[in-house]
């Protein structure tokens, strides 16, 4: 019983430290945080659980499933940083215990202890983990989908039972995650891999008719309700304009070159991307196997990393959330080469890559470091504290790969990317909080604030106050923020309101107190933003 018991002690230890602990420590940052955590209030509030809504504007950008989960967190302990992150820490957790689950099932326990902890102690995994938004829950229900469907297919008629009706409910709650890339992703992987099992002479049972039934009848729980109740404008704004124009454009301005993936992934994944370098080439000389599982799972992972990294690098628009469905591939794939490690069976490029791995990380962690100093302000002590902590674990993981204790090395390892994290919890995240949260302002700009008086964007609208504020600003038909350009726009503004809070940049102050149609008073100074009670100064 303990040995059946000490990997979820182990899996929970870790997700606890990178995923669970201080996360509602700091405010929401960057527009999408606060945005999300807004609409699942006022989900909460109007007891709708079918449309999204921003100031009551039905908001149609983003599908409702990290939003149900954010408003079931809010409605037990209230609207509050730790129930908009909570989903996220929830469903990577969820997913370290569905890779322990598979490494077990096709090798052994340990194996897949590995690929879970390799998943929950990288750079990439945690960073999303701990953040209010839908790519984890995505990444957690394309994995889990994926793993069920290469367990179907090699665990014969018992298992088909009940993992491929599993892999199918997994596409459909990935829909729900984060719309039609949920079914994309996996769809072009299983393409790939289904190629190259016909050129291996491996058969793939997909039961597709009565498995796009499932997928049909969990994402319809949404997508039918909302196309019944909003018609085209749903269709438009959401599959059109958020899908197919997001991907064909930079619209929405996240233009990146072709290999923009490559880097994010090769430091997203330490301290163990180097490890995928033996990986590539086991998986190369395993290409044209088909009679060991373990050798399929190795191509399937392969698959499963190269084809959607292709795919997105195509795409017009890129962020490093979208290659995040990929690390539980990777993860497996790592966890192969590490075991090897352990059992003394690694290759000399093996051996190199671990000797290598821990002054890489070491010498990332410390650029950051640097960064993070120049950037905003991190003080002296602590940033010099870490890098030598960090070093000095690099190190010791470095003598243990020399002195052949493989152990050792793995837990200073992840001991090293523990460090790391709590450093950013305790000194570089309350930093960056105060740049870009807008919890402090808020809070000072609220109790300023007059009855009715509504906030105003000039020129930019920081998208904190959103939920801050409980949603105080002036919207547009879609639900996003209303950004004034001119003079005139303000004074026309001023029109339906007696004041009005305008949010602007700095340099844009001297020309609103210049102009004489207004009466400008500053409320509020932050770094990158002034608050301005505005009033017309020309009559009725």
């Amino acid at each position: 019983m303990p040995r059946r018991i000490a990997p979820y002690l182990v899996i929970t230890l870790v997700g606890g430290v990178f995923f669970f602990y201080g996360l509602g420590s700091f405010g929401l940052l960057g527009p999408d945080e606060p945005r999300y955590a807004q609409v699942a209030r006022e989900m909460v509030r109007s007891g709708d659980l079918v449309t999204p809504r921003t100031a009551g504007i039905p908001w149609f950008e983003k599908p409702v499933l990290l939003f149900w989960f954010q408003a079931g967190a809010m409605a037990v302990a209230g609207a509050n940083e730790g129930s908009a992150r909570v989903p996220s820490a929830i469903a990577a957790l969820l997913m370290m215990i569905c890779l322990f689950l598979t490494g077990r099932s096709i090798r052994s326990s340990r194996f897949g202890l590995l690929a879970a902890v390799i998943f929950g102690s990288n750079l990439l995994v945690p960073a999303f983990a701990r953040g209010a938004s839908h790519d984890m829950l995505l990444t957690a229900a394309i994995g889990t989908g994926l793993y069920l469907f290469f367990l179907a297919q090699e665990g014969g008629r018992i298992a088909r039972r009940w993992a491929l009706p599993g892999f199918y409910g997994s596409i459909g709650l990935a829909l729900l995650a984060k719309g039609l890339v949920g079914a994309v992703i996996p769809g072009i992987i299983l393409i790939g891999y289904l190629i190259w099992a016909r050129r291996a002479g491996v058969d793939i049972r997909l039961q597709a008719g009565w498995g796009a039934v499932i997928v049909l009848l969990v994402a319809g729980l949404w997508y039918f309700p909302m196309a019944l109740r909003h018609g085209w404008m749903f269709i438009d704004e959401f599959i059109i304009n958020h899908h197919l124009r997001r991907f064909t454009s930079d619209r929405f301005h996240h233009p990146g070159p072709f290999y923009y993936y490559l880097p994010i992934l090769a430091v997203g994944l330490l301290p163990w991307s180097a490890f995928l370098v033996p990986s590539a080439v086991r998986a190369w000389a395993s290409r044209s196997a088909s009679d060991d599982p373990v050798r399929r799972l190795i191509i399937y992972g392969w698959i499963w990393i190269l084809v959607p990294t292709v795919f997105f690098s195509v795409s017009s628009s890129k962020l490093p959330g979208y290659i995040l469905p990929v690390v539980p591939a990777a993860s497996l794939l790592i966890a192969f080469e590490v075991e090897a490690l352990l059992d003394g069976q690694g290759s000399v490029l093996l051996r190199r890559c671990s000797l290598v791995t821990p002054w890489l990380y070491a010498l990332i962690a410390i650029a950051g470091l640097v960064y993070a100093r120049s950037r905003i302000g991190l003080p002296f002590a602590p940033a010099l504290t870490a890098g030598l902590g960090l070093s000095a674990l690099a190190a010791l993981a470095f003598l243990s790969a020399r002195r052949n204790r493989p152990r050792w090395y793995v837990a200073v390892l992840v001991m090293n990317a523990a460090v790391l994290l709590l450093f950013v919890k305790g000194w570089i995240m309350p930093a960056v909080a105060t740049l870009d949260s807008m919890k402090a302002p808020a809070e000072e700009l609220l109790v300023r604030m007059r009855p009715g008086e509504p906030i105003a964007g000039y020129f930019v609208f920081p998208h904190g106050l959103t939920f801050y504020t409980d949603a105080r600003g002036i919207y547009d038909r879609l639900g996003n923020p209303a950004i004034y350009q001119s003079p005139e726009e303000l004074i026309a503004l001023l029109k339906a309101y007696e004041s009005v809070i305008v949010v602007t940049p700095p340099a844009v102050l001297p020309g609103l107190r210049s102009d004489l149609r207004l009466h400008a008073e500053l409320l509020l100074e932050h770094p990158e933003y002034v608050f301005v009670r505005l009033k017309s100064s020309v009559g009725p």
